[in-house]
């Protein structure tokens, strides 16, 4: 936990990422609103505070940012997007032109899928490079935990809302450990299965090779990844678990395309209970 904090600590530091942690904390959200709609004056007080704050980013220019994999400013100026349009919308300026708010709300939607697939994308690569993206896994796990703060008490967006998501909890951590799974049965399938016809041995062979191929993928968890997220992840738990889900499904597979001999059944059952299980 101690190194994570370091990590956002260092992150916090780096030009154009979440200039005030305060701004996304769930409070400050409910006083935004609250001030708009308590306003007297909402044309008034709507000069003050684009006054005081920079021009906002487009949709497009959010979406470059996200492309980049500057997650955390991109986040920073989606919620920017977000929490004026509500207010907007809570100040009735889209009833008489519903489509306008449709297409905005839309848009924002469209930004929070491409963070979710670039999300997929970071947890993907991270068993697949030789190395480590240090600063992507430092900045999904801080784009996590800011987005669970500021949802701390707001209901969980399903696939099917759309535009009525808004202000909605985003499930990036169910996301992550759904990503997890992907990447894990990924990895286990892509395991090479030598034929039958190349060598009578060809179940030990592969058994062999993941063997090797999951305890690498482990290690690598264990002595680096984990140190990435908080404790509370519990990463080398969650990767267990996905190898050991996916590696169900995959002996499962070999049982069902294939006739195995007596030898090979034994062969089998012993790299289950020896080898896998220790």
């Amino acid at each position: 936990m101690l190194s994570f904090r370091r990590k956002i600590s260092q992150s916090f530091k780096e030009p154009g990422i979440l200039r005030s942690s305060k701004r996304f904390a769930t409070k400050w959200i409910e006083g935004r609103i609250q001030a708009h709609r308590e306003s007297k004056n909402l044309s008034e007080e709507s000069e003050t505070l684009e006054d005081d704050k920079k021009e906002p980013l487009s949709v497009m220019e959010i979406n470059t940012l996200i492309q980049r994999r500057q997650l955390l400013e991109a986040f920073e100026n989606i919620k920017d997007l977000e929490m004026d349009l509500l207010v907007e919308r809570d100040s009735k300026k889209y009833e008489d032109n519903p489509k306008e708010y449709t297409v905005k709300a839309k848009d924002i939607e469209l930004l929070y899928d491409h963070i979710s697939k670039v999300i997929r994308q970071i947890v993907q690569e991270m068993l697949d490079l030789s190395s480590l993206d240090e600063k992507a896994l430092t900045s999904l796990a801080i784009l996590i935990e800011t987005e669970e703060e500021i949802h701390s008490e707001t209901s969980k967006v399903t696939s099917s809302d759309g535009p009525a998501a808004l202000g909605s909890a985003r499930n990036w951590r169910d996301l992550w450990k759904e990503a997890v799974n992907q990447s894990v049965k990924g990895r286990v399938s892509n395991v090479p299965v030598p034929s039958k016809e190349d060598t009578e041995y060809w179940l030990s062979v592969h058994l062999e090779s993941l063997r090797t191929a999951i305890r690498d993928d482990l290690l690598k968890v264990k002595s680096h990844i984990q140190e990435y997220y908080p404790q509370d992840y519990n990463v080398c738990d969650t990767y267990m678990e996905a190898f050991h889900k996916a590696l169900s499904v995959h002996l499962q597979g070999i049982l069902e395309d294939n006739t195995l001999t007596l030898s090979e059944f034994y062969a089998l059952l012993n790299w289950i209970h020896n080898v896998y299980l220790r």
